[in-house]
């Protein structure tokens, strides 16, 4: 994703969020041409719903936020997988399995 290095060259800082919790992803997006996702849906368990870029993830999950695949069953979230950041040859990934591959998987969670 090109916003971190617009932001840079921009010299605009992007929101962050504050301390650290849980965040529960039902919804994913890939890109067409590269093998990461774009952004993914988060829920609360409840009826709202947001949308997260990758980069913002990485981010995220390396000041302590801890998020999860999880899919919504009678308006109640169930959590399937962790999410982690791998890195493989200096680029970081996000995948559930913990393997070292160039690319990003969540698993069976439905494409938004």
């Amino acid at each position: 994703m090109l916003l971190p290095a617009l932001s840079v060259l921009l010299h605009v800082d992007l929101p962050k969020k504050s301390g650290a919790g849980t965040c529960y992803i039902v919804g994913q997006q890939y890109s067409d041409r590269f093998p990461e996702l774009v952004m993914v849906e988060l829920s609360n368990g409840r009826d709202s719903t947001c949308f997260q870029y990758r980069f913002e993830i990485l981010r995220d999950l390396e000041e302590g936020w801890v998020y999860y695949t999880a899919e919504l069953q009678d308006s109640r979230l169930k959590p399937l997988n962790k999410v982690e950041a791998v890195e493989v040859a200096g680029q970081k990934y996000l995948r559930i399995d913990g393997r070292a591959e160039s690319r990003d998987d969540l698993g069976p969670v439905p494409e938004i």
